[in-house]
């Protein structure tokens, strides 16, 4: 299938791409996208996913895969899988999770990880990746969201990880001027033009136009300016985009860099890997500074920039591990952020005995192992707990009222592969089914 490229934007990349330019508009314009990535977030086996063919590992996350899809299922919907639904993996571009090997140098660098912002945050990945690095004792991640429809797809993908160390705000990036530099780190998959997706949805080509990317340049730089001030001094900054324009990704962090407000990390990625840096695009971008592209034809995924910076302290260049001397708990940081913006994450500390309107975010809680948890809902005492297989599983998703046997007088967590799915209340011959009725599967 061939996409007709606008021809401002083919007139752009020539300009700035050089002997890149061509091969990669073929890409562009006339190549499917490559093979899709799986990432595990519970251990699962892969032949337990129907329908997928698992070809090789993402080489720059350890639990993310290459998956082919076999035709018959190509129009199975991901949400129909109940290993999905119970947090057990999770559809992702495998460029994207370049920032899993980002905060991995960064920790090893001895960054702080305590209190983490995604400014732009939905549907979730980008944020799943964050929640990796949080400390698990007092850790704070806030995923931040400024589209009110797309709150509840993120709020669903960081239920499905079972920990309470999270707070989903509605609040548009460019507003975090007015927040204290709290944040050690701060990841922005920033607005942009979308030029590396286009293999991947033909369509938006089409809507691409030269105003809309110069547009999208001068929000960028807002929403820069905004979270450099919600940055503590010493904290770091991974700046990401899924364009390939200049204006939008090196040509946005030169200012800082040529200022001194904004260091760049001084990094290398593995020449295997087949990403191109930004010196080799663009020659006003020096080689030692990190900042790289995933361009099709070249790196096994899809269009995408990202760099990281440091945010001076005291005159030193990096980052700074010192940590905060009062971290606040994460009500008190929800309770300070409710007086400047929508906070939006469910209840999740009811207690287990006889609760009163059990929550779904309480049920995923139920057995995950990848991501911290502190609340008393992690506790199982005297709970009943129904684990399903996959047929039964993809009926309660649909919402049906199953009258099964072992199910108790009372609240029952139910569970696929060991992982909390939601709930069925029991009351004598009465039975139901408690799982939420916006994820519910299609019959």
């Amino acid at each position: 299938m061939t996409t007709r490229l606008p021809d401002a934007l083919v007139q752009r990349v020539f300009k700035e791409y050089g002997s890149y330019a061509e091969p990669l508009l073929h890409y562009l314009g006339n190549e499917p996208p490559v093979s899709r990535s799986l990432r595990f977030l519970e251990p699962l086996q892969a032949n337990e996913v129907d329908g997928l063919t698992i070809q090789a590992p993402v080489p720059w996350h350890p639990s993310a895969v290459y998956f082919d899809r076999a035709e018959a299922m190509e129009q199975r919907p991901w949400h129909t899988y109940p290993a999905y639904q119970a947090g057990a993996w999770y559809i992702q571009e495998a460029s994207g999770l370049m920032v899993n090997y980002l905060l991995q140098k960064l920790q090893q660098d001895g960054a702080s990880m305590g209190y983490l912002l995604d400014a732009c945050a939905a549907p979730g990945g980008k944020t799943l990746t964050l929640l990796d690095f949080l400390p698990p004792d007092d850790g704070v991640l806030v995923a931040s969201e400024p589209m009110e429809h797309r709150l509840a797809l993120l709020e669903a993908t960081l239920a499905r990880t079972g920990s309470d160390r999270t707070l989903v705000v509605q609040n548009p990036a460019q507003n975090w001027a007015s927040s204290p530099a709290m944040f050690d780190g701060i990841l922005v998959d920033m607005p942009c033009s979308g030029e590396g997706m286009f293999r991947k949805h033909r369509e938006a080509a089409k809507d691409w136009s030269e105003s809309k990317h110069q547009n999208l340049v001068g929000l960028q730089t807002e929403i820069l300016e905004s979270l450099y001030q919600a940055l503590r001094p010493g904290g770091w900054l991974i700046y990401a985009t899924c364009t390939f324009g200049f204006e939008e990704n090196t040509g946005q962090l030169l200012p800082w860099i040529e200022s001194g407000r904004l260091i760049p990390a001084e990094w290398t990625l593995p020449a295997a890997w087949n990403w191109v840096h930004s010196s080799h695009l663009d020659p006003r971008w020096d080689a030692r500074h990190a900042a790289w592209w995933s361009l099709p034809g070249w790196t096994r995924g899809e269009g995408f920039f990202c760099s990281v910076l440091f945010k001076p302290s005291n005159g030193s260049i990096g980052p700074n591990d010192t940590p905060h001397d009062h971290r606040p708990a994460l009500l008190d940081i929800a309770q300070d952020l409710q007086k400047k913006m929508k906070v939006q994450t469910p209840v999740r500390n009811l207690p287990w005995s006889n609760p009163p309107d059990p929550s779904w975010a309480m049920a995923y809680g139920k057995k995950k192992s990848c991501y911290p948890q502190s609340g008393p809902w992690s506790r199982e005492e005297g709970l009943s707990v129904l684990d399903l297989d996959s047929q039964l599983a993809t009926w309660y998703c649909q919402g049906q009222n199953l009258a099964l046997g072992d199910l108790k007088n009372g609240w029952n967590l139910i569970t696929y592969a060991g992982l909390g799915l939601g709930w069925m209340l029991r009351e004598g011959p009465r039975v139901r089914n408690y799982f939420p009725k916006s994820l519910r599967i299609a019959r």
